[in-house]
Protein backbone atom coordinates (compact mmCIF):
# COMPACT_ATOMS: atom_id res chain seq x y z
CA UNK A 1 0.00 0.00 0.00
CA UNK A 2 1.05 3.45 -0.74
CA UNK A 3 1.04 6.07 2.05
CA UNK A 4 -0.25 9.51 1.28
CA UNK A 5 1.40 12.48 2.90
CA UNK A 6 -0.79 15.35 3.96
CA UNK A 7 0.49 18.56 2.38
CA UNK A 8 -1.37 20.73 4.92
CA UNK A 9 0.35 21.34 8.25
CA UNK A 10 -1.14 19.42 11.13
CA UNK A 11 -2.68 21.08 14.17
CA UNK A 12 0.37 20.08 16.20
CA UNK A 13 2.78 21.87 13.91
CA UNK A 14 0.61 25.01 13.88
CA UNK A 15 0.51 25.12 17.67
CA UNK A 16 4.31 25.11 17.93
CA UNK A 17 4.84 27.77 15.28
CA UNK A 18 6.92 30.62 16.63
CA UNK A 19 6.33 34.23 15.66
CA UNK A 20 9.37 36.45 15.76
CA UNK A 21 9.27 40.20 16.10
CA UNK A 22 11.96 42.69 15.30
CA UNK A 23 13.60 44.84 17.94
CA UNK A 24 11.78 47.92 16.64
CA UNK A 25 8.43 46.09 16.96
CA UNK A 26 9.29 45.28 20.57
CA UNK A 27 10.35 48.87 21.29
CA UNK A 28 7.19 50.25 19.69
CA UNK A 29 5.07 47.88 21.74
CA UNK A 30 6.88 48.92 24.93
CA UNK A 31 6.38 52.60 24.08
CA UNK A 32 2.69 52.03 23.43
CA UNK A 33 2.21 50.17 26.71
CA UNK A 34 4.16 52.89 28.54
CA UNK A 35 2.07 55.65 26.97
CA UNK A 36 -1.14 53.82 27.87
CA UNK A 37 0.05 53.46 31.45
CA UNK A 38 0.93 57.16 31.69
CA UNK A 39 -2.46 58.08 30.22
CA UNK A 40 -4.18 55.88 32.78
CA UNK A 41 -2.27 57.52 35.62
CA UNK A 42 -3.18 60.99 34.32
CA UNK A 43 -6.86 60.09 34.00
CA UNK A 44 -6.89 58.70 37.53
CA UNK A 45 -5.23 61.83 38.90
CA UNK A 46 -7.70 64.09 37.09
CA UNK A 47 -10.61 62.02 38.41
CA UNK A 48 -9.20 62.23 41.94
CA UNK A 49 -8.97 66.02 41.66
CA UNK A 50 -12.55 66.21 40.38
CA UNK A 51 -13.81 63.94 43.18
CA UNK A 52 -11.96 65.95 45.80
CA UNK A 53 -13.31 69.23 44.42
CA UNK A 54 -16.86 67.88 44.37
CA UNK A 55 -16.61 66.47 47.90
CA UNK A 56 -15.20 69.74 49.22
CA UNK A 57 -17.97 71.76 47.54
CA UNK A 58 -20.65 69.44 48.93
CA UNK A 59 -19.10 69.56 52.40
CA UNK A 60 -19.15 73.36 52.29
CA UNK A 61 -22.82 73.32 51.24
CA UNK A 62 -23.68 70.92 54.06
CA UNK A 63 -21.94 73.17 56.59
CA UNK A 64 -23.81 76.19 55.24
CA UNK A 65 -27.16 74.37 55.43
CA UNK A 66 -26.42 73.16 58.97
CA UNK A 67 -25.63 76.73 59.97
CA UNK A 68 -28.87 78.00 58.41
CA UNK A 69 -30.81 75.21 60.10
CA UNK A 70 -29.33 76.09 63.48
CA UNK A 71 -30.08 79.77 62.96
CA UNK A 72 -33.70 79.10 61.96
CA UNK A 73 -34.17 76.68 64.86
CA UNK A 74 -32.93 79.32 67.30
CA UNK A 75 -35.26 81.94 65.77
CA UNK A 76 -38.18 79.53 66.06
CA UNK A 77 -37.34 78.73 69.68
CA UNK A 78 -37.00 82.43 70.50
CA UNK A 79 -40.30 83.12 68.77
CA UNK A 80 -42.02 80.35 70.74
CA UNK A 81 -40.48 81.58 73.99
CA UNK A 82 -41.68 85.11 73.28
CA UNK A 83 -45.19 83.91 72.47
CA UNK A 84 -45.24 81.63 75.52
CA UNK A 85 -44.74 84.66 77.73
CA UNK A 86 -47.76 86.22 76.09
CA UNK A 87 -49.72 82.93 76.16
CA UNK A 88 -49.90 82.65 72.37
CA UNK A 89 -47.86 79.53 71.71
CA UNK A 90 -48.95 77.75 68.56
CA UNK A 91 -48.12 74.13 67.96
CA UNK A 92 -45.77 73.74 65.02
Amino acid sequence: MEEQQNSEPSADSQATETITYSRSDYENLCKTVGNLYLSLVNVRQEAEVQYTTTINALSAQVQQLLGQNKELTEKLQNSNACCAEEGQVSKV
